[in-house]
């Protein structure tokens, strides 16, 4: 997630870098937020707390994209909105998997239920997780039909140049070839018309 979906960072309008901090960094971040706790629902509450802020913890430690989400146009009038690594759905995935790499810092049983927690919170995430890849899905399959519609208006306005380029000489050449027939019968009937003058009629 830190690299990109198709060349596209999910760090918003920030596309010059990571959309995510360094999974050490993050650890580093969560254990200092954590530290005093020994109860999996003391760990629990301060995550939750860490992730779910608006304006601290993940939101500033964690995410390193850009509040905006990136759009692209696809087509005349339609674009598509790439999702950004703080959405909910990915901030509880984030959530659950930091709950099971910090609970090997708690004692035995603790750790046990932050372990317990963890995995209630990745199934929890499913649902959540489905949506988004639906919709990430349903992005990909419109940009993709929107490149074979650009791709077949290519090609046909292709075509179309190629036929207008060799239609030109032909045209051309048929344009020269019907006036010199138009001034050949021209003449003729002017040669024909200074026979049947006056002065032959009186010879």
């Amino acid at each position: 997630m830190r690299a990109s979906a198709k060349g596209r960072l999910f760090a918003g309008t920030a596309t010059d870098g990571p959309a995510l901090a360094e999974a050490d960094t993050l650890l580093a971040a969560l254990r200092s937020a954590i530290a005093g706790q020994t109860t999996a629902a003391g760990v629990a509450s301060v995550l939750d707390d860490w992730f779910d802020s608006p304006s601290g913890g993940f939101a500033t430690e964690g995410y390193l994209g850009a509040s905006a989400s990136l759009s692209r146009g696809i087509d005349d009038a339609e674009t598509v909105i790439l999702p950004r690594a703080d959405d909910p759905a990915l901030r509880a995935l984030l959530k659950a998997t930091a709950m099971g790499a910090l609970a090997a810092d708690l004692p035995e049983g603790e750790g046990r239920a932050l372990l317990t927690r963890a995995r209630d919170g990745l199934l929890a995430s499913g649902d959540a997780l489905t949506r988004l890849r639906a919709g990430i899905g349903e992005s990909e399959a419109r940009a993709e039909a929107a490149t074979a519609r650009h791709a077949a208006r290519a090609s046909a306005w292709g075509i179309l140049r190629q036929e207008m380029i060799a239609a030109d000489p032909y045209e051309s050449a048929s344009t020269l070839e019907a006036l010199r027939t138009r001034l050949e019968t021209h003449y003729e009937a002017v040669q024909r018309l200074s026979s049947l003058s006056l002065v032959n009629h009186l010879r």
